[in-house]
């Protein structure tokens, strides 16, 4: 068998995996062969690059780790064409691997839901048209505290028996990749120890617990926070909490919903300060993401989303958010985390802790997912190539300090026949900002697209400065 033709890429500014965090990003190349980076270097590329990006960043492939639904589709009730729908719309905003979200359900249904994303995942590995990668799924719940279940319904949540335990890890195989539960609840422990042997990741989260039964599970094998300071005992300092246990403990990841809206912008900046290299950024999306303002689902919960505002329960209880992961790694820079960081914590850190190391890095070895972010114009190869993207240039750029092409709005995917992406992988996307435009209101519940037909024109999800 041959090897794969190889392609050179460069661009003027890149986060390659030795970028130093704190400084600008600057020019770089990478060579790919395949689906792989074979060679990344700074400066300079050794020769003639195939393609160069001239504007904007070339950052790694961003990696979601908690999407409970978007465009209108919610993943507890969505089938396969609904699931292929969310992952063949996710690279429009920079996102190239997911992890699907199933929320607290009777144990039985979550286990049947399990089984028929195994299914999914089977069937779309042998479709070859780009779309983001669906990763082994994340269980939220049923296990939770009854006084932190957050917008869970109360009457579902239940202890983690053994043999609820098992029925979801044999449900989910390796299809399963990690699910949330709070430590203090009675069985919990052999809970932790059974999914850990089993290759399941334990999250904790929606939890009362104090530090040292958090520490005691990270003993065990926990290596996750879902959503830190939502739905989890906060820190006091005589009573640190999950929160203050979570910051402190180095075994813990720790996801974030960087929307401003779950987290201000004080409690990003101590969470990035307090624990380097273990903030991931999540979106903890529902189907409201992309889509204008109505009436949505959750796990069986009805939803508001009213213009500007975050999706709530009739009651006002937060329920999941309208996030979109470049636009979370633009409010991270607004509120003074350097870009390279939060570009890790969208990329490498959630792809490291979810054991998914062939991601969310642009280094040798690495599959070549890519995007690129730019606030003013879309370009991922020189104009009239092959892969050329259309360029779009908005009224008004966003407003960030220093560099203000982080944020992002709307994304265009290079498309198949680029020789950057040579069939399925790597996923290359481009994304680009346009002046958001105001939609009539939804009718229904997630069903009612944008102007032209996109959710994403409708301009929905709104950044707000701190």
């Amino acid at each position: 068998m041959h090897p794969a033709p190889s392609r050179l890429v460069s661009a003027s500014a890149v986060v390659l995996f030795d970028a130093p965090a704190g400084q600008a990003p600057g020019p770089g190349w990478l060579r790919i062969a395949g689906d792989r980076v074979v060679a990344t270097g700074h400066g300079a590329p050794p020769h003639t690059a195939d393609e160069h990006v001239d504007e904007g960043i070339l950052v790694p492939g961003l990696v979601d780790a908690q999407v409970n639904g978007a465009f209108g589709h919610d993943v507890a009730e969505a089938g396969g064409a609904e699931m292929a729908d969310i992952a063949q719309r996710l690279p429009r905003t920079g996102v190239t691997a997911w992890v699907p979200t199933f929320v607290t359900a009777p144990v039985e249904q979550l286990a049947d839901r399990l089984r028929r994303y195994r299914a999914l995942r089977a069937e779309l590995a042998r479709d070859d048209r780009p779309r983001a990668r669906l990763l082994p799924a994340h269980v939220e719940g049923p296990f939770l505290a009854p006084t932190r279940s957050g917008a869970h319904r109360a009457e579902w949540l239940c202890e983690p028996t053994p043999p609820r335990v098992a029925l979801l890890v044999d449900a989910g195989g390796e299809d399963l990749g990690y699910l949330t539960l709070a430590p203090e609840l009675p069985h919990a422990e052999a809970a932790v120890t059974a999914l850990v042997d089993a290759g399941v990741r334990v999250s904790l989260g929606h939890s009362e617990a104090d530090a040292a039964t958090v520490h005691r599970a990270a003993d065990l094998g926990a290596r996750l926070v879902t959503h830190l300071f939502n739905a989890q005992s906060p820190l006091h300092h005589r009573a640190p909490g999950v929160v203050g246990a979570a910051l402190a403990d180095d075994r813990l990841t720790l996801g974030l919903i960087v929307d401003l809206h779950h987290v201000a912008a004080d409690a990003v900046r101590v969470a990035f300060a307090a624990a380097p290299g273990r903030v991931m950024i999540v979106t903890d999306a529902v189907a409201s993401a992309g889509m204008p303002p109505g009436e949505y689902r959750l796990g069986g919960v009805d939803l508001v989303v009213q213009e500007g505002q975050p999706p709530r329960r009739a009651d006002g209880v937060l329920a999941g958010s309208g996030a979109r992961m470049d636009e979370s790694i633009g409010r991270a820079v607004s509120v003074g985390v350097d870009l390279v960081t939060a570009v890790r914590a969208a990329t490498a850190v959630p792809a490291r802790a979810l054991g998914h190391t062939e991601l969310g890095e642009l280094r040798p070895g690495a599959l070549a997912d890519m995007t690129v972010l730019d606030g003013t114009r879309c370009a991922a190869v020189p104009p009239g190539s092959p892969a050329a993207v259309a360029r779009e240039t908005p009224a008004s750029p966003p407003a960030l300090p220093g560099r203000s092409g982080i944020l992002t709005r709307v994304a265009r995917e290079i498309p198949a026949s680029s020789p950057v992406l040579p069939g399925r992988s790597p996923l290359v996307c481009c994304v680009a900002r346009e002046t958001p435009r105001r939609s009539a209101p939804a009718t229904g519940r997630g069903t009612r697209p944008g102007p032209g037909g996109d959710p994403l024109a409708t301009g929905a999800s709104r950044v707000e400065n701190p």
